[in-house]
């Protein structure tokens, strides 16, 4: 639930329901953000369940690939087609994958500089090899 009561001045708030408070936030730091457990949780807390979560990270998919092989992170969000393909079969490395409803878009400015013409906005456009794109990402 997010209480915009409780956000301040860049938008981001502490205040909810859930089983997790921030613990600490680095900004840029390879372990950016760490959750510990909220003890008054409504849900409760079983014995099993993690006490503290740290979100880390690494933008390099293969170095993330090698952490999880070893042990040493248990989430890795996303791999390459072919590293995708090894983890299925990893003993010991369960993968899911789901058809995305992300888009990604790429803005001009078409009120100044040179994508101002449409010419060079066409231009643009048939230089972006679109199945190519497709190819890679799969």
């Amino acid at each position: 639930i997010y209480d915009v009561d409780a956000v301040d001045a860049d938008g981001e708030s502490t205040a909810g329901t859930g089983p997790y408070t921030i613990d600490s936030w680095q900004k840029g730091k390879e372990t950016e953000l760490t959750l510990k457990a909220f003890e008054g949780y409504w849900g409760g807390w079983k014995p099993e369940q993690y006490k503290k979560v740290a979100f880390r990270v690494t933008p390099e998919i293969t170095t993330a690939w090698q952490l999880l092989q070893r042990g040493e992170v248990d989430y890795v969000q996303r791999l390459n087609p072919q590293l995708f393909q090894q983890a299925q079969s990893t003993d010991g490395v369960q993968t899911t994958e789901s058809p995305s409803f992300q888009n990604l878009l790429v803005l001009f400015n078409t009120a100044d500089g040179p994508t101002r013409d449409p010419k060079v906005r066409q231009a643009l456009q048939l230089a972006i090899d679109y199945d190519g794109l497709v190819a890679a990402l799969e």
